[in-house]
């Protein structure tokens, strides 16, 4: 568990998003390059996106 003031700065947000990754938080997880197309498989409602993960 990340207790406020262990970890500061880009470090920090490297492992809340490792954290939400591990719990389940994104049904899909993607790269950043296919942002736009996730988007739009988002709006549509397909292949059962509901939150998507983009890693750069």
């Amino acid at each position: 568990m990340l207790v406020p003031g262990d970890l500061a700065g880009p470090a920090h947000c490297r492992a809340v998003i490792a954290k939400a990754v591990d719990e389940g938080f994104a049904t899909h997880t993607l790269p950043l390059e296919e942002g736009p197309q996730a988007y739009k498989t988002f709006q549509a409602k397909e292949d059962g996106m509901v939150k998507a993960l983009l890693n750069p």
